[in-house]
């Protein structure tokens, strides 16, 4: 593609717009640019099981390497991907059991939606077992081992342990700091309402911004931010639109706008 230049390697900020990249070969190489766009994404939230193979456990970007459907899989989480996953594996047969310390599914969403939920997964099929954490696993018998309150919960016959808690955001090997972008580790770079943030010509789109991680709202953030670089000019004042996403659980669940908590939180009534 012409005036496209792809580099592969590790980056990092040496100043605020100079971008230093380690080469596989060992060398490294500067790049220096008006603007530059961080879209560097989040990792899976690993968790530590006592006694869990590694060769047993599953992240939603290893998940899909799998040859085999495994005969049960556990998951652990309720949230998005846990869910989206759940319903998915077990359409293709497989037993599936999911426990989180979340005390609904989908927590995340306004309480409706785990109430609608819930009846879905035991209709499915699907165990699952709420404000449970894992205590251990043991390979001799493939049980896994949960903690719920006081009680013990043993699960027999596991194949796979797909671990579903969350996303890291990508920032922490970036050299932020060398750049004087404004960010933290939990809600990730802090941009205007075009992406941009405190260092101008430094941008930052999808799982690294505060926004909602949704692939949805990561391609418009990269629409709005290919327009204000091509349209300098457009006004900074105009909001950063609300947008829409979806999950693909089992009825589909979508959202649109604010929930009444954060209406709550950020519309001030006179």
């Amino acid at each position: 593609m012409k005036n496209l230049t792809f580099i592969e390697g590790w980056a990092k900020f040496t100043a605020p717009r100079e971008i230093e990249v380690s080469m596989k070969d060992g060398s490294t190489r500067k790049i220096t640019g008006d603007n530059i766009v961080i879209s560097t994404g989040a990792r899976p939230r690993m968790l530590e099981i006592p006694g869990l193979p590694a060769e047993r456990t599953l992240t939603n970007e290893t998940l899909f390497d799998l040859t085999d459907l495994p005969k049960h899989l556990v998951i652990v989480g309720a949230g998005i991907i846990a869910l989206e996953m759940a319903f998915a594996f077990r359409k293709l047969g497989s037993k599936v059991t999911i426990f989180a310390l979340d005390k609904t599914p989908m927590i995340t969403y306004i309480p409706e939606v785990g109430d609608v939920i819930q009846p879905e997964i035991e209709k499915k099929g699907i165990t699952s077992y709420y404000g449970a954490t894992a205590k251990a696993f043991d390979e001799s018998t493939k049980t896994l081992t949960l903690n719920q309150g006081d009680k013990e919960i043993e699960i027999k016959d596991v194949d796979k342990v797909l671990i579903a808690v969350g996303r890291v955001k990508n920032l922490d090997s970036l050299g932020l700091d060398q750049s004087g972008v404004k960010w933290d580790a939990r809600s990730g770079v802090v941009v205007n309402s075009y992406g941009e943030s405190n260092v101008k010509g430094v941008y930052a789109i999808g799982d690294v911004t505060p926004t909602s991680a949704f692939t949805h709202s990561a391609n418009a953030q990269g629409r709005r931010v290919t327009q204000r670089i091509a349209f300098p000019y457009l006004p900074l004042s105009k909001k950063e639109p609300i947008y829409p996403n979806a999950t693909f659980s089992d009825p589909e669940v979508a959202n649109v706008g604010m929930t009444e908590k954060e209406i709550a939180k950020n519309i001030i009534r006179n």
